[in-house]
């Protein structure tokens, strides 16, 4: 499956399918398409956390400062997902933001109190 162009997308597609096609191509090396279906899928679904989430993850594994704007555009929308949370404190840490990261675990660790992983990551 793979994602119909940006300017085609319509109110009936569904968000998670969409964003799992965009990220298929992301997984086979298609980063440069992978990348603009997701960016787009931020302005078609801007409540749907997936999509930052997956953007943000690349940036995060180059080590690429954009993967802290990534998760602070939809921060409000995956706050409720532990990964999200754990990610950008991974990312927040990577960018020297030592702050912000425990600021971020502090408020993950009052939804998510006996895990483990933000836990290690509090400073």
């Amino acid at each position: 499956m793979a994602p119909v162009p940006p300017t085609a997308v319509s109110d009936e597609m569904q968000p998670f399918t969409y964003i799992s096609a965009a990220y298929d191509l992301l997984k086979v090396g298609k980063t440069p398409v992978a990348l603009q279906f997701l960016q787009s899928a931020t302005q078609q679904w801007p409540s749907y956390w997936l999509s930052y989430f997956l953007l943000a993850n690349h940036y995060l594994s180059l080590k690429d400062p954009q993967a802290v704007d990534w998760f602070e555009k939809g921060y409000e929308y995956g706050n409720q997902q532990k990964a999200y949370v754990h990610n950008y404190a991974l990312a927040l840490k990577q960018a020297e933001r030592y702050e912000d990261a425990n600021r971020i675990l502090t408020q993950g660790l009052r939804d998510f109190p006996r895990d483990e992983d933000l836990k290690a990551l509090l400073n």
